[in-house]
């Protein structure tokens, strides 16, 4: 029995065909892996994206929720006023308003996704679309996604998220350039602990850009909040490979 519903997205939001080497094609071929694995996929898209995702419908592990575009997002309206104000130091290819306001609205798809609850599952994890393409053991990642998959979360962890940098590195460039804190790639909570801190960045997100003036990106915003504010998460050391699914025993409940 699953315990876990895994959340993702897909979203076209560049013209390019291929971006720092990735295309469509090996996106899906990454998901793939994902899909392959069995456990419960909540799967977020835009109308744009829906056909090439039709055929992962046969898996039964699957379900799709279509959103007509990255607009019609509450991340999307929040971040609007802010288009031409991108932090100064960045990868100009990638990281555009659109790419780093879908990867802000990561926490409110894993929201609406705990709302929804269609796998019925007290817990919920996001997960990029692409990770396999990080992994090397394909066979071993996606044993650890079946085995967290069916976890428990010890007691006293709401969130959990794989990090490279310790809390506080770096704090006074939060709002100039990429903050690893937390890896982004992955994370994972009870359904309160992750509805409790898209709340948190409701109540926060509009003074913080306003104050800062920029947008930044999700993992930015994450350290920002532990920082300033009394949200304290789990944490493990990680880094952008296969140890982004690696929990260890002392978060999980015997």
């Amino acid at each position: 029995m699953y315990t876990t519903t895994f959340v993702t997205a897909l979203f076209q939001i560049y013209d390019a065909p291929s971006v720092v080497g990735k295309t469509l094609e090996k996106r899906l071929a990454w998901f793939a892996h994902l899909a392959s694995s069995g456990v419960p996929i909540h799967l977020f898209v835009d109308l744009k994206s829906a056909i090439h995702v039709i055929s992962f419908l046969k898996h039964a592990n699957i379900f799709i929720t279509l959103i007509n575009n990255l607009e019609s997002t509450w991340t999307y309206s929040i971040f609007a006023p802010y288009k031409t104000k991108l932090p100064p130091t960045r990868l100009a290819e990638k990281d555009s308003f659109e790419y780093i306001t879908l990867m802000n609205a990561k926490t409110e798809f894993v929201d609406c996704a705990a709302r929804a609850n269609i796998f019925n599952t007290p817990q919920f994890a996001w997960i990029d679309f692409n990770i396999f393409h990080v992994i090397k053991n394909v066979a071993m990642a996606k044993a650890n996604l079946k085995k967290i998959a069916a976890c428990r979360l010890a007691p006293d962890v709401s969130v959990l998220f794989p990090g490279c940098w310790e809390a506080g590195r770096n704090r006074d460039q939060l709002w100039k350039s990429i903050n690893w804190r937390f890896c982004g790639t992955f994370h994972i909570g009870t359904r309160e602990g992750v509805m409790d801190m898209q709340q948190r960045i409701v109540n926060n997100i509009s003074n913080m850009l306003y104050l800062h003036d920029v947008i930044v990106w999700e993992v930015n915003i994450w350290a920002y909040l532990e920082n300033e504010s009394d949200w304290k998460p789990c944490w493990y050391a990680s880094d952008h490979n296969d140890r982004l699914l690696e929990i260890q025993d002392t978060f999980v409940k015997n």
